[in-house]
Formats: C-alpha cells, structure tokens, sequence
C-alpha cells in the first residue's frame, strides 16, 4: 500500500501540471477584484463566486455579459429610433389629412375665395341666422348667466359705489389739509 505522502506529491503534481497547460483552469485559480459599480451593472450578487471571490474566470465572463448587454439596449435604442422615425411622420401625414378635409368643410360653411357660396350666406339670405341667434339667447343659458339688462345694472351700481368711495376718500383728504 502506497503512503499518503505519495497521493499528496501526485496531486500537487498534477495541480502544477494543469496549472501549466490549462489556461482555463488558471483563470479559475487566480483570483480578482471586481468593483461594485461594475457588479451592480452586470446584476452579480457576492455571494455567486466561490471561495476565492471572483476569480479571473469570473472577470472575464462578467465582461462578455456586459459587452452582450450593451449591445441588446444600443439595439433597442436604435430600434425605438427607427420606430419613431416612422410613427411620427405618419402621424403627421394622417394630422395634415385631417386639417385639410377640416379646412375644406370649413370654406364650405364660412365660404372662401374658390368658393363664393357657403352654407351661412344662404342661411343669411333666408334671414336665419339671426333667428338662430335669436334663439340662442332665449333658450340656451348657463345657471347664473345674467341678461343684458341685468348686466348693466350691475355695472351702473358697481360704478355708483366706487365713484362714492372716491368723493369721501377726496372730501377726507381735502379736510387733513
């Protein structure tokens, strides 16, 4: 039966053997640092490593997640990019659409210089469009709107009280003096 001292020399041995000519294996052994703004950036915890900490293995993977990582949001940025350099422009076709047929109907009530017949100069001619308004003032009233006459009234009496506040605020400074 061999010694424990034989089984001690083999493995070191063949530790030193795979330390020279497996490269992969010496990045696990070889232990590294990693910053905790970059751990925070690639989302590794800690506690993920072994009992070295990160190793050079580690680094190095943590560098191809993050070169992975930047490289899907630029790709998302510039896919936002290209979606909102198509949407808005359509936007704005379908915006000038819609403010033309509005533009149009609008000569066609108002009237304009291609048009010289619209829709309230033949009401005016009928003489409806003072019936209209007519009817508006009788019947369409918010709660609390005053009538003409009213309005006035106030107004007069608004007027009568400052125009008394500014006799006795002058007959008080004509009697200091």
């Amino acid at each position: 039966m061999k010694s424990w001292r034989y089984y001690l020399v083999a493995v070191i041995g063949l530790l030193c053997l795979m330390s020279l000519s497996c490269r992969t294996y010496l990045d696990r052994i070889t232990p590294g640092n990693l910053d905790k703004q970059v751990r925070e950036l690639a989302n590794v915890d800690s506690n993920d490593f072994g009992l070295l900490g990160p190793t050079l293995y580690d680094l190095k993977n943590i560098k191809n997640q993050l070169i992975v990582q930047h490289r899907e949001q630029k790709l998302a940025h510039v896919r936002a990019t290209e979606d909102i350099d198509f949407i808005y422009p359509f936007a704005f076709g379908i915006l000038d659409f819609d403010i033309q047929d509005a533009t149009e109907w609008q000569q066609i009530v108002i009237g304009s210089e291609g048009n010289p017949i619209s829709i309230l100069g033949i009401l005016a001619g009928l003489g409806l469009t003072g019936v209209g308004t007519a009817i508006g003032r009788k019947y369409f009233h918010t709660p609390g709107d005053l009538t003409p006459e009213q309005h006035q009234l106030l107004v007069n009496e608004k007027i009568g009280v400052a125009y008394e506040a500014g006799l006795q605020a002058n007959n008080k400074v004509v009697k200091k003096k």
